[in-house]
């Protein structure tokens, strides 16, 4: 579920002094009883330009790291391009930095230590609550224009998405990268069946993991406030609020032009992603535009068979041309 790639209630709002942060971001802070303190980060911001909403995938990631060959990130955009003409908003999670330089031996990408603050708050309201005051912030101070606000997600993000476009009216476009359609505790038991169809496991193992997973589940669902008990790395509050409503569900509320990306290789979201594109037939709805790269995974890395075996090739940059592309042709 993470997003990684190298190099490359009533609200209150209140800004903090406006600090320059590095790569050229202006920091601003809002805060509610809700969310506590969300800081936010906004590059090319003007009057007359769309925002555009970045939000990263899973995981207590600071958006920037500084390594020793350069600088690491989780925002997969070419920010000096598509500052150019837009202005972009940048979250920070819970407790986490905006840029970590403290790190710089070790290899981006690593599972960071969560901070308690993080543990405690992170969930599908907090992002998605968060995300939506940013954008009335952004727009109230004329950051940004309101004509276009468009919200991008990529994995975890992509979940987090459609909740704030179903909870932000002032949302007008909504792009999806890489993320689920489903309850995301299903993805490990269509991982486990696809595992048991291609030889990795006999029916009797696989039934015996996914009974397993049944277990922990119900577990979670008994439990869906702690933030002491985890489950594959995240606290029970994180698992069970990101299926209090699920991506298919939030999207089909919405009217608004969607953009829907996924990876053929990429073997859970891919699969609930196609449930998304069937349930929009099915409800006749034509405000969806799907893309599916089929050999590509999901970090959007090409998978290319050579004499050698299979040549991994970064591919993010030429889907998010598409990508603005289509944004641009939706005006």
């Amino acid at each position: 579920m993470k997003s990684l790639l190298p190099l490359l209630c009533l609200i209150t709002c209140v800004a903090f002094g406006q600090k320059l942060m590095p790569n050229g971001f202006k920091q601003y802070t809002v805060t509610s009883a809700e969310t506590g303190t969300v800081n936010f980060y906004v590059k090319g911001d003007g009057a007359d330009k769309p925002l555009l909403l970045y939000l990263d995938g899973s995981g207590a990631y600071p958006l920037f790291q500084k390594m020793k060959q350069g600088m690491a990130s989780t925002v997969v955009l070419n920010l000096k391009k598509v500052t150019e003409k837009y202005c972009v908003a940048l979250i920070s999670k819970p407790g986490v930095a905006f840029i970590d330089s403290t790190h710089t031996e070790d290899s981006f990408g690593g599972q960071p230590e969560e901070p308690e603050i993080y543990r405690k708050t992170l969930s599908l309201d907090w992002r998605a609550t968060s995300a939506s005051m940013v954008v009335d912030y952004v727009l109230k101070n004329k950051l940004a224009s309101a004509k276009q606000v468009a919200v991008l997600g990529f994995s975890e993000g992509a979940q987090v998405a459609p909740a704030v476009a179903v909870k932000n009216k002032k949302v007008t476009h909504l792009l999806c990268f890489s993320g689920n359609g489903l309850n995301h505790l299903f993805d490990p038991i269509i991982q486990t069946r696809l595992k048991m169809h291609s030889g990795q496991y006999t029916p009797e193992q696989a039934q015996y993991k996914i009974d397993s997973l049944m277990t922990d589940y119900k577990d979670i669902y008994a439990n869906p406030q702690s933030t002491e008990q985890q489950w594959w790395g995240h606290s029970y509050k994180r698992w069970s609020s990101f299926d209090s409503h699920t991506p298919v569900e939030n999207l089909l509320t919405l009217n608004i032009p969607i953009y829907l990306v996924n990876g053929g290789l990429d073997e859970n979201p891919v699969l609930s992603s196609d449930y998304i594109q069937l349930a929009f037939i099915r409800a006749g709805k034509n405000n969806l535009t799907r893309k599916v790269y089929p050999n590509y995974d999901h970090q959007l890395n090409e998978h290319v068979k050579n004499g050698e075996g299979i040549q991994v090739v970064p591919r993010y940059r030429e889907v998010m041309d598409a990508a603005f592309a289509w944004l641009e042709s939706k005006g």
